[in-house]
């Protein structure tokens, strides 16, 4: 039963109701929160890129503009080689990029119209194996290239010429981050 004010007069029917509407808003809340991103799942996917359901992670991170930027801070915490945009000076497409015992090159391929290959070297043998190369261009969708896993490096990855991953790693601009 009411009170005057619309209020139940029973204690009981007043924690009854408090508590079902707590209920409703956490089941909304959750139901909010069930595609947010976990940062130890992100984590996780960024140094085991090869597990399950990595790839729709690293997807969702990168396509959420609320968390990218959050993504890219840890991008910089955990890279093996940090490459930042190039210097003002810098006219035209990058077809190389070194930085911290790494050198990345493209490569065409010999025949026309051709995959291009992204080649990934290592310059001094002390550095870490690489998981994940992600490249961040400005006001665009970052791209990531999961490496295959390998013992020693070079890796070779194939593109196609109009892949995104390679207009970001072209862009002077973009920050890459090999992890």
């Amino acid at each position: 039963m009411t009170g005057e004010d619309g209020t139940a007069a029973d204690p009981l029917a007043r924690a009854l109701f408090t508590a079902a509407s707590l209920a409703q808003d956490l089941r909304g809340a959750t139901k909010e929160a069930a595609g947010a991103i976990c940062f130890s799942e992100l984590v996780h996917c960024l140094l085991r890129p090869e597990g399950e359901g990595a790839d729709a992670v690293l997807d969702r991170a990168f396509d959420d503009p609320n968390f990218a930027p959050a993504a890219e801070a840890l991008l910089r915490r955990i890279a093996l080689a940090e490459f930042p945009a190039a210097a003002a000076a810098s006219s035209g497409g990058l077809e190389m990029r070194e930085r911290a015992g790494f050198r990345l090159r493209l490569a065409p391929s010999l025949a026309e119209g051709g995959p291009t290959y992204l080649l990934i070297e290592q310059v001094r043998p002390e550095t870490g194996l690489p998981r994940v190369l992600v490249a961040i261009p400005p006001r665009a969708r970052p791209e990531y290239a999961v490496l295959p896993e390998a013992e020693t490096l070079p890796l070779q990855l194939m593109f196609d010429a109009d892949a995104p991953f390679l207009r970001a790693f072209r862009n002077p601009d973009s920050r890459l981050y090999l992890t």
